[in-house]
């Protein structure tokens, strides 16, 4: 099974990785990777395996993916979606270590901080693709 790593898709100094497939019939094999992906299908269906559950899933439906599950993809038709890429990181340590100090506010503002930024790229990846 092939793994991904972050630093072979996410530029250095970057915190995510955006990219978009248009109208592609494909499928991808069962992988892993240690960042985090959240996909959105733009158009057409696509039956989507994660940690040995299939879900299919069309236009509209997001799916996000945790970094270490294992996933694949495949398609019978041309089929678009957002993909986007960022390391655990991003979303605050108190999210991915068992810090001794765990603070569920201070994660709260974390996740929502992050999730703003992506948001706030994805709109900017949309104007300007």
């Amino acid at each position: 099974m092939k793994v991904y790593k972050s630093e072979k898709l996410i530029e250095r100094g970057k915190h995510l990785h955006l990219f978009s497939v248009r109208d592609e019939q494909r499928s991808m094999p069962l992988h892993t990777h240690d960042f985090i992906e959240i996909v959105y299908i733009v158009s057409g269906s696509v039956l989507q395996t994660v940690d040995g559950v299939s879900y299919h899933m069309k236009r509209g439906d997001i799916v996000f993916l945790n970094y270490g599950c294992t996933h694949a993809f495949s398609s019978d038709e041309p089929f678009s979606y957002i993909n986007v890429c960022f390391s655990p990181e991003l979303l605050g340590s108190s999210l991915y270590t068992r810090a001794p100090f765990f603070s569920p506010s201070f994660m709260q503002y974390s996740f929502a901080t992050a999730l703003s930024f992506i948001c706030t790229q994805v709109q900017f990846f949309l104007r300007n693709s």
